[in-house]
């Protein structure tokens, strides 16, 4: 439980004061609501998206109260602040404990369980399969997931049992191997696995032999997980047989229908009072429609809405004011309006990385 107070005192710190914990408690449990979705951009928290999806509200609760007596968060009102100890604990559990660099639960979140279901059982059915022994209980009871596996097999049609035996457990060789090369421990994901003769570990036991925080092994394995994903996808003719695995849903937030409309012509190239009279809707709704395709949507580009200049002038002045306050933001930077400080602010990362690379250049 100390990690994930570390976790939520790391959402509070961000928000500074201006969301809640509440919002600091949907945002590690994952919730895909548009308040949610746009806090975890705007305040640069897309990292720690849910990063504890089984998180209760009995036990935030309690976390909430541990902080309090700890003296690592002060409540004002409504709103919540980190103490000077509170940063100072922070800082001391992130540099004894990093956060894993490639957990990525706002890509992966939902994607990374059902990959962990077929591989696991997968691994266990090949480790049976190649000895010739047919006969034992599956470590995933989902059905789907028995069902997905059973013609994952059959469709691998021209290779013996031993082939594919060795194929499968090569590549998993091979990127498990990159995993240790990033400094990994790789046996924190082999320790799960079952196969032949041979009963995985739970997270518990693992973190319990390894004397670590339980909350952290799960980020730590979920990390190498969505690894695998990433890299099986990227390298599907390396990872021939685990990319296959791997369940591509698109994006993982889906646009509202009426915001997918406006993003389609958009796509086509229409203006944006080109689509205000198209769709006869007021202009603040298709502004709105604008904002949330550029939470929800990677690499989508607001260079047509917002000048390069006043897009790092809104960057300078949030972070100057430390604030994500429209109000605040609006009132030290006039030339700017409502629509421009929101899609800098939903892009802000992206923005900070570009002025990075020409303070690089220049």
């Amino acid at each position: 439980m100390d990690y994930a107070q570390a976790l939520l005192l790391h959402c509070i710190e961000r928000f500074r004061g201006e969301r809640s914990a509440n919002a600091a408690f949907y945002l590690l449990k994952g919730k895909k609501s548009a308040q949610t979705i746009q806090d975890a951009s705007w305040y640069s928290l897309r990292n720690v998206f849910s990063s504890l999806p089984v998180l209760s509200k009995d036990d935030f609760n309690r976390m909430i109260e541990q902080l309090l007596r700890n003296r690592f968060i002060l409540l004002e009102n409504l709103n919540v602040y980190v103490t000077e100890a509170g940063k100072d604990w922070l800082n001391k559990t992130f540099d004894h404990q990093p956060f894993p660099k490639w957990f990525n639960g706002w890509k992966y979140s939902g994607v990374d369980e059902q990959f962990w279901k077929r591989i696991s059982l997968l691994v266990q059915t090949i480790s049976y399969w190649s000895r010739y022994h047919s006969d034992f209980l599956p470590v995933q009871r989902d059905l789907t997931v028995q069902f997905w596996a059973k013609n994952w097999l059959k469709q691998i049609k021209g290779s013996s049992r031993e082939k594919l035996a060795y194929q499968f457990y090569e590549e998993l060789r091979q990127i498990l191997s990159a995993v240790e090369s990033l400094g990994v421990d790789p046996n924190l994901f082999l320790l799960r696995l079952s196969g032949y003769e041979t009963t995985g570990y739970t997270p518990f036991q693992i973190a319990k032999s390894m004397k670590m925080d339980e909350d952290y092994y799960t980020l730590l394995f979920r990390g190498i997980i969505h690894y695998m994903i990433d890299s099986s996808w990227k390298e599907k003719r390396r990872y021939v047989l685990l990319s296959t695995i791997v369940q591509r849903k698109g994006d993982l937030f889906y646009l509202t229908k009426s915001s997918l409309l406006t993003y389609r012509f958009i796509r086509e190239g229409k203006t944006l009072d080109e689509i205000v009279h198209l769709r006869k809707l007021k202009r603040s709704t298709i502004e709105d429609h604008i904002v949330e395709i550029a939470v929800k949507v990677p690499n989508f580009s607001i260079d047509d809405y917002v000048p390069i200049e006043l897009q790092q002038k809104i960057v300078i002045i949030s972070d100057r004011l430390q604030t994500r306050k429209l109000k605040n933001i609006k009132d030290s930077l006039h030339e700017a309006d409502y629509f421009s400080i929101r899609l800098v602010l939903s892009k802000i990362d992206d923005i900070r990385k570009r002025l990075d690379m020409n303070n690089e250049l220049s």
